[in-house]
C-alpha cells in the first residue's frame, strides 16, 4: 500500500469512518497475526493482540498521528508481543518460585470433598468419585494441549518447567494452557455440582 494511501485511510479513521477501520483490518490483519506468532507460540494470544490493536485504534481515532500505518501497526504489535510475553515470564517465574501447595491454591476450585458424603445432607459436599468423574468428563472434552497440560501439572504433580519440557513449549505457555484448563474444569463442576466458591 502506497503512503498516501495509508494517509487517505488514517484522516478517514481520524474522522471516525468505520468503514476505514474495516479496511485497515481487512488490509492488515493477516499479516499482523503472522508476525505476531514469529514472537508468541500461542496462536491464540497472537490473534488476541492483534485484535486489540484494532480495538486500541478505534479507542483513539481522532489522535493518530503517523507518518507509516504499516510501521506503526506493525511496531505496535511487536511491543504488545514482547510486554505479554514479559508478563507471561513474569507470572512463570512466579508459580516456579511459589511452594507447589501455594500454586495448587491457586488453581483450586476449593471443593469440600467428603468420602462420607453420600449419606451426608450437606449438598456442598461432593464424593470423591463424583468429582473423579466429573473431572474426567470435562479433561476429555478440553482442547489436547490444555488437558495435556493440566494432567502434567495438576494430576501428575509435575512442575510448570517439567511440563514445558515435556511439551516442548515455554512455561508461561504451559502455565496459559493450564490457567484456561482450570477455569473450564471449574467452570463445569459449579454448573454440574454447584458448591460455595
Amino acid at each position: 500500500m502506497l503512503p498516501e494511501q495509508e494517509q487517505i485511510l488514517i484522516n478517514k479513521l481520524n474522522a471516525g469512518d468505520r468503514k476505514a477501520l474495516e479496511t485497515i483490518f481487512r488490509l492488515f490483519y493477516p499479516r499482523l497475526t503472522r508476525y505476531a506468532q514469529h514472537y508468541l507460540a500461542d496462536p491464540d494470544a497472537a490473534q488476541d493482540i492483534v485484535q486489540e490493536l484494532f480495538v486500541y485504534l478505534w479507542e483513539r481515532r481522532g489522535n493518530i498521528r503517523c507518518v507509516s500505518l504499516s510501521a506503526l501497526l506493525l511496531v505496535s504489535v511487536r511491543n504488545r508481543c514482547l510486554n505479554y510475553i514479559e508478563h507471561q515470564n513474569y507470572i512463570g517465574r512466579y508459580l516456579d518460585h511459589m511452594p507447589h501447595s501455594e500454586v495448587e491454591h491457586l488453581y483450586a476450585t476449593n471443593l469440600s470433598i467428603s468420602a462420607n458424603s453420600a449419606n451426608s445432607a450437606d449438598p456442598t459436599s461432593v464424593d470423591g468419585s463424583v468429582l473423579q468423574q466429573l473431572l474426567n468428563t470435562v479433561l476429555n472434552n478440553l482442547p489436547d494441549r490444555q488437558q495435556e497440560a493440566y494432567r502434567y501439572v495438576r494430576l501428575n504433580d509435575c512442575t510448570l518447567q517439567s511440563a514445558a519440557e515435556e511439551m516442548n513449549i515455554s512455561i508461561s505457555a504451559v502455565a496459559k494452557l493450564v490457567n484456561k484448563a482450570s477455569e473450564k474444569v471449574k467452570a463445569y463442576i459449579q454448573k454440574h455440582y454447584p458448591t460455595d466458591f
